[in-house]
């Protein structure tokens, strides 16, 4: 069985809420989730964000693409423990999406929970164990957690499966 990578997981997430928004309002195209080509206007703000998410939570409360844009949205606004709540309610709507739960243990990283961080991290490497922003991000939690071997480790895995990213490429991305 072929795994999807991390990206084509968050390009189908998208698009899954692109058709929900389109089925919605055939004139909206989510600006304030994705940034579409041709898409009107400046990129919306977080506020919006929220809003065009909830909006789609409300349409459909069962998609956990509506939940994970939503949670993506209060995590941009830094509203961490709104964007936990929405992340642990699309992986209860889907289990099986390695995106969810980097994305969780993004926030968690950001919110200084370090193991709770290293697990979605973990949980994300064995559904997709060849996304390389995942080990890394992974890496830098078992750092900051004092598991340096671990950490030296993840990193190894980070750059074998992406040998020509630098570190700055790597840590521009969270």
């Amino acid at each position: 069985m072929r795994r999807p990578t991390l990206l084509i997981s968050i390009v189908a997430l998208a698009l899954a809420a692109i058709a929900l928004a389109v089925v919605q309002d055939p004139s909206q195209r989510l600006a304030g989730l994705f940034r579409l080509p041709g898409s009107e206007g400046p990129p919306a703000q977080p506020a919006d964000a929220v809003a065009q998410a909830a909006q789609a939570i409300r349409a459909n409360p069962r998609d956990p693409t509506a939940w994970f844009a939503r949670g993506n949205a209060y995590k941009e606004k830094r509203e961490l423990e709104q964007a936990l709540k929405d992340y642990d309610k699309a992986i209860r709507l889907n289990p099986g999406v390695a995106a969810f739960y980097a994305e969780r243990g993004n926030t968690r990283k950001r919110m200084g929970d370090l193991d709770r961080a290293i697990a979605d991290y973990t949980r994300a490497t064995e559904l997709d164990p060849m996304e390389a922003q995942v080990w890394f991000n992974m890496s830098q939690a078992l750092f900051r957690a004092g598991r340096q071997g671990e950490g030296v480790d993840a990193f190894g895995q980070a750059r074998q499966l992406a040998p020509g990213k630098t570190i700055p490429e790597f840590m521009n991305r969270d």
